[in-house]
């Protein structure tokens, strides 16, 4: 048996602090409003403060959003034939998540059909939560989409507060058809705010710099549809009342959230001496030969064990394996704390930045199936098939002492079009262990096919370490036991299952063998002044491939195209760049992936 899982590769890698790295999208809030409004959401009621700091003319009210055909309307009303300023005439309705769900990084979408018409102003946005500390506009404020007038031309906007001064910064995108249903998006991570209109960026905010600090922090969600105001000004007697605005959906998805796979997690630890609880990235300075001990190393995730690589100023690397607790029977959580020696000789001060690239338990909480439970548990205990994977290694399943018995997981429920490879299982069998079995994965819920992407022949119970030899995909895995080691059934506290998913285009019923993954690689690396970029999409959508310096600073775009699936290739040359290390990104919808590149000239 293996105990080591030398495919698991945890990384720690030099990085920039503010990158932000994440694997397919995954949901985590919603509203369909498929028969009502979610609870999440609340109401503002009235005319607010100076018509809301706009100067606009509508009474807010709950009973102006209503619900049809699985459908949010938000209808602003005209009662008599003449609107008036804030008279009561004209009344609205606006909502918010504000107390009841607020996120940081990710993308947020909205599919919304727009109103026509002279002072009409629709918008989808966010403002951050610390508005009641801070006030606006230091507490910022996303427009992810804003109509005045029934044009066809919808903004995307930042606002800020910037030495006591209100800042903005924001792109129109003309021509739209605003009859028609239209997905409005922002994805933000640490980096940047991006805007899109049915999957194609228009617009981009660089929020590095400390000007920016409060698009780092936590926003609530807006819907309105405001009338007259500064901006549109005034409603007349063309105004067409009701005016409907509609949302047929509202979706939020995280970046930094349930990650799947060897996805770099933007989670950082000190490498300062001493200190084991601060977990902002901090960089260490060598100066004397020999070796300086690093005394303390804050883990603030679920880690065994460092692959550490570093670069000095001058370009010589080393690489080193820490291990966190080496007689761990778990996954360790929270902080703990390890011993580094770096070797110096004669070497200018080193900076290190790190960034932590961690597994994630695929299968903790997803659907299970068993061959069996056994009837009759000693002492009524819950032996049931989902305590494999709810992260309580004090409950088990127990099967029927009989052979063969198996257990299998959906890796991801969510998703029908989501695949994995599988790198590495861990197995926390209590009494009776599988002496003999197999690690299976399928693309069907009754593995009627599947592939065996590891054997177990001689199994001693335990802990076992279990890593795949195979590059196969799948959706559903299964452990097939053959025979017992022990008299009672298998005993099984945990089924920890550690790889990579992605996105394919191929649909439930179809057979999947050699499907295209997203892939972002380079040959040569290290290079001196040309390199081949190769990439892989399994689907046609837009790419954008953009280079980042070691500050994180963007300094070239390499590709901004609608790219068909397969696979691709494009040369780089660096020109004037200077030797050192280089990050590749590449995004799309769906995906982002990051490639370190070494060059030296």
């Amino acid at each position: 048996m293996n105990k080591n899982i030398t495919l698991l590769s945890i990384l720690l890698t030099i990085a920039v602090s503010s990158f932000v790295f994440s694997s397919d999208w995954e949901l985590i809030w919603q509203d369909e409003f498929n028969g009502s409004i979610s609870p999440d959401w609340s109401f503002d009621v009235g005319y607010g403060n100076w018509g809301w700091g706009n100067d606009e003319w509508q009474y807010y009210t709950e009973d102006n959003a209503i619900i049809t055909d699985s459908t949010l309307i938000i209808r602003a009303t005209l009662d008599g034939s003449t609107p008036g300023k804030r008279d009561g005439s004209i009344k609205s309705a606006k909502l918010i998540t504000q107390n009841n769900f607020s996120f940081t990084y990710g993308k947020i979408e909205a599919r919304i059909k727009l109103p026509r018409g002279k002072g009409l102003w629709p918008a989808f946005w966010m403002l951050g939560t610390n508005i009641t500390e801070v006030g606006w506009p230091e507490c910022g404020e996303i427009d992810i989409m804003e109509n005045i007038n029934g044009q066809s031309t919808i903004h995307g906007t930042a606002h800020w507060g910037e030495d006591g001064t209100r800042r903005l910064y924001g792109c129109p995108v003309h021509n739209v058809d605003t009859d028609e249903f239209n997905v409005y998006t922002v994805i933000w991570d640490a980096n940047y705010l991006r805007w899109k209109l049915n999957g194609v960026e228009y617009c981009s905010l660089n929020i590095t710099p400390e000007r920016f600090s409060a698009f780092h922090k936590s926003f609530y969600v807006i819907l309105n549809l405001a009338v007259g105001g500064n901006w549109p000004g005034d409603p007349d007697e063309t105004t067409p009342f009701p005016a409907d605005m509609e949302i047929d959906y509202v979706r939020v998805y995280t970046l930094d959230g349930p990650q799947i796979g060897f996805t770099p997690q933007d989670l950082r630890f000190t490498m300062d001496k001493g200190d084991a609880n601060a977990v902002s990235p901090q960089t260490l300075n060598i100066n004397n030969t020999g070796s300086d001990t690093l005394d303390a190393i804050a883990v603030q995730t679920d880690v065994e064990w460092l692959d550490i690589n570093w670069i000095d100023n001058i370009g010589n690397s080393q690489s080193f394996e820490v291990w966190i607790n080496e007689n761990a029977d778990t996954l360790l959580y929270g902080s703990h704390t390890a011993t580094l020696t770096l070797e110096t000789s004669n070497a200018p001060p080193v900076t290190v930045v790190v960034h932590l690239q961690v597994g994630t338990n695929l299968v903790l909480h997803r659907i299970v199936n068993a061959s069996s439970v056994e009837p009759n548990p000693p002492g009524g205990e819950d032996v049931s098939a989902g305590n494999v994977n709810d992260g309580d290694k004090n409950t088990r399943w127990l099967s029927e002492a009989s052979d063969p018995q198996w257990i299998s997981i959906y890796l991801n429920p969510i998703s029908l079009n989501r695949l994995f490879s599988v790198e590495a299982v861990k197995l926390f069998w209590d009494d009776t262990y599988a002496k003999e079995y197999e690690i299976q994965l399928s693309n069907s819920l009754d593995f009627s096919e599947y592939n065996i992407i590891a054997v177990e022949n001689d199994g001693d119970g335990g802990i076992d370490y279990v890593v795949t030899d195979s590059d196969v995909t799948g959706k559903y895995i299964r452990l097939y036991g053959i025979s017992r080691g022990g008299e009672g059934g298998y005993s099984l506290q945990e089924f920890e299952v550690y790889g990579q998913g992605f996105t394919t285009s191929v649909t439930e019923n179809e057979h999947i063998d050699n499907v295209v993954q997203y892939t972002l690689q380079t040959a040569p690396n290290p290079f001196n002044m040309e390199t081949t970029i190769y990439f892989s999409i399994p689907e046609k959508q837009r790419v954008d491939i953009d280079m980042f310096n070691i500050k994180g600073q963007l300094v070239r775009n390499i590709v901004s195209e609608v790219r068909t699936a397969g696979n691709h290739h494009i040369q780089l040359n660096a020109g004037n760049l200077s030797s050192g290390v280089y990050f590749l990104r590449l995004m799309t919808v769906n995906r982002t992936i990051t490639h370190k590149i070494l060059l030296q000239k």
